[in-house]
């Protein structure tokens, strides 16, 4: 990486984008709260593992875990790799587990609120989890 410079302006990019996905999501010609419900958890969570994957590749890893910019910059671009690769992961296994989750769900008809109830849920988890991760 040439040199390691603070930006925000692709995190604001991405937090638009998701707040547009999120209202077009809403505005979707149907009555099927559960189709809705489910399109908005995948369009969540599918966002905070393409975050994190944005954050690997630009090692923006202050953008939102907790991080200054001044650690960030004393570190490798190894390291700053490592520590975002490692949130990624996390969040990608999520993002695919509730994609599958979903189809079971919409094809079984399950309820509302364990849709609810399990995307939440396990957001708060992935996201907690992600605590134990230290930049080395």
């Amino acid at each position: 990486m040439e040199e390691y410079k603070k930006s925000y302006k692709g995190f604001v990019a991405m937090l638009l984008v998701l707040v547009v996905l999120m209202f077009v999501t809403g505005l979707l010609p149907t009555e099927d709260v559960k189709v809705i419900t489910l399109l908005i958890f995948n369009i969540a969570v599918v966002w905070m593992a393409f975050l994190t994957w944005v954050i690997y590749k630009t090692e923006k890893i202050y953008w939102y875990t907790g991080l200054t910019y001044e650690d960030a910059v004393k570190v490798s671009s190894d390291s700053r790799k490592e520590y975002a690769l490692r949130h990624f992961k996390r969040f990608a296994v999520f993002a695919v587990i509730y994609l599958v989750y979903s189809v079971i769900s919409y094809i079984m008809q399950l309820p509302l609120a364990i849709d609810i109830g399990l995307g939440t849920l396990g957001i708060v988890t992935v996201a907690i989890s992600t605590m134990n991760i230290k930049l080395r």
